[in-house]
């Protein structure tokens, strides 16, 4: 396969899963008392790093598909007709916000007034930038981009990604026992997440299940989807469903990373083929 499709599929799952874990750390913050009690200003600085390194990551990556570093900042000439131009706008805005988030210091939950403003800004721009991403692939020529599953597939692996990043990251960053008996809202929080991941993962298996073409073409990546998804998805059912692993911190942990890790995979198999369907008529 082409280098520069790794370098794509690369550059749009590190850029998804950073604006995920934003976005859904801050969904978790204002949304979830549950979960609001375990952010502490260390937690969150400790999340924010992982975003701003996967955002460089991916910076650093796209300079493979665009030939040339300085390119990144010619890319933003045409904001008034380019998706292109508005993405590397997005993407800057993001990185920019993500950044002094960091440096304003204003991680505290206590620092509402403060964290308000940051959080509006990193979630405007974070939510521009995904649809910017969507925006930029919907080509009328190519059938198989031009299509709500463009959108969907793109927003769906932000937030999948960044729910069970954050789930994996609430036992090894809070440094609390999240076994069930423990009685801290750490372990119905991360319940919480895990269903709210389990709904995305069910909807994304639906959706790939119409794309017969793919099927078609790529019959062995499409099977091997499906199973990375199904798996994760069967995992995630076990831990949410109460009573049925009544274990300790370590075997959460791990069950957790490995669903983690199976719908990453998924994840990757999943944008391999998205740009694998490029076909024009």
């Amino acid at each position: 396969m082409d280098k520069n499709i790794w370098s794509l599929v690369v550059f749009s799952l590190l850029t998804q899963a950073g604006a995920g874990i934003f976005l859904v750390h801050e969904l978790c913050f204002w949304l979830f008392p549950l979960l609001q009690q375990d952010q502490t200003p260390a937690h969150t600085k400790k999340v924010l790093f992982l975003v701003l390194a996967l955002l460089l990551i991916a910076l650093a990556v796209s300079f493979l598909h665009l030939g040339y570093p300085l390119h990144f900042l010619h890319a933003v000439n045409h904001l008034g007709r380019s998706w292109l131009s508005r993405e590397v706008l997005a993407f800057s805005l993001f990185l920019l916000v993500v950044a002094l988030f960091l440096l304003s210091g204003k991680t505290n939950p206590g620092e509402l007034k403060y964290r308000a403003w940051l959080t509006t800004a990193g979630v405007l721009t974070g939510l521009f930038l995904l649809y910017s991403m969507s925006r930029l692939y919907m080509i009328e020529t190519i059938p198989a981009w031009d299509s709500w599953y463009t959108p969907f597939s793109f927003f769906s692996s932000a937030l999948l990604l960044g729910a069970l990043a954050i789930l994996v990251s609430f036992p090894m960053f809070s440094q609390q026992d999240a076994s069930p008996d423990n009685g801290s809202g750490l372990f119905p929080g991360m319940r919480i997440l895990a269903g709210f991941a389990t709904i995305i993962l069910l909807a994304g298996i639906v959706a790939f299940l119409t794309r017969s073409q793919v099927f078609q073409n790529h019959p062995v990546l499409s099977w091997l989807r499906l199973a990375q998804a199904s798996g994760a998805c069967i995992m995630l059912v076990l831990f949410v469903i109460p009573g049925i692993l009544k274990t300790g911190f370590s075997f959460i942990s791990w069950w957790c990373g490995i669903s983690f890790v199976l719908t990453l995979t998924g994840e990757i198999t999943g944008r391999v083929l998205f740009f694998l369907s490029f076909d024009r008529p």
